[in-house]
C-alpha cells in the first residue's frame, strides 16, 4: 500500500476513534513519514491529519540511522501532550534498523 493511501485510512481510523472514544490516546506507529522533512506533501499531508484531530506527534529524534540519512518514521501521537514527561529512542542494531521508542507519561485521574 502507497503511503498516501496508508494516511487516508489512517485519517479515517482517527475519525471514528474521536468520535467514539473522550479518552487520552497513544497511537504507536511505523509510518514511513519522515518528520525531518516537514515540507514534504507526505509530512505535510500527515501533520494536517494530526492537527485536524487535535494530536500531537511527540518524537522529536530520529528513530532511523543509516549511513547516510536520519529519519523520523517511528512515531508516538497522542492528544495529551501535556502529559508526556519523556520520550526517547534506543539505539538496537542487533533487533532492528530502526531505534525502539519509549514513553512515559503522566496520568492524572
Amino acid at each position: 500500500m502507497q503511503t498516501s493511501a496508508w494516511l487516508d485510512g489512517f485519517e479515517t481510523m482517527l475519525a471514528h476513534l474521536t468520535a467514539h472514544w473522550d479518552g487520552q490516546l497513544l497511537i504507536t506507529r511505523n509510518a514511513n513519514v519522515d518528520m525531518l522533512k516537514p515540507d514534504t506533501a507526505l509530512t505535510k499531508h500527515n501533520s494536517d491529519i494530526i492537527s485536524i484531530y487535535k494530536l500531537h506527534q511527540v518524537v522529536t529524534k530520529p528513530t532511523r540511522i543509516a549511513a547516510k540519512s536520519k529519519t523520523i518514521i517511528d512515531h508516538f501521537i497522542t492528544n495529551h501532550a501535556n502529559r508526556v514527561t519523556h520520550t526517547n529512542v534506543l539505539p538496537c542494531p542487533l533487533v532492528s534498523d530502526h531505534s525502539a521508542l519509549h514513553l512515559c507519561i503522566y496520568h492524572n485521574d
